[in-house]
């Protein structure tokens, strides 16, 4: 299992990406968490979305192994748990 921070950079967006993230709100940041476990059809992971000074940070729990970032508007930190 593995605890990872997800951080959502929202000053890196480009303002078609900001005004998507702001009419769709919750649904948008949860299809973004979804292309970080690609292959998948079954969600295998927990998470908690947390507001920092302009950022968006989602906790997650998976057993996935470690993620990178695929774009720059996001940053990851990983902490393996046994």
């Amino acid at each position: 299992m593995y605890l990872s921070r997800i951080t959502l950079h929202t000053a890196q967006l480009v303002p078609s990406q900001l005004l998507h993230l702001v009419e769709r709100g919750e649904y948008v940041m949860h299809q973004w968490l979804w292309e970080l476990f690609p292959g998948g059809k079954e969600r295998q992971f927990l998470y908690r979305r947390e507001e920092l000074q302009g950022r968006f940070a989602f906790l997650f729990c998976h057993r996935n192994g470690q993620r990178r970032a695929r774009f720059s508007t996001y940053s990851v930190a990983h902490l393996p748990l046994s």
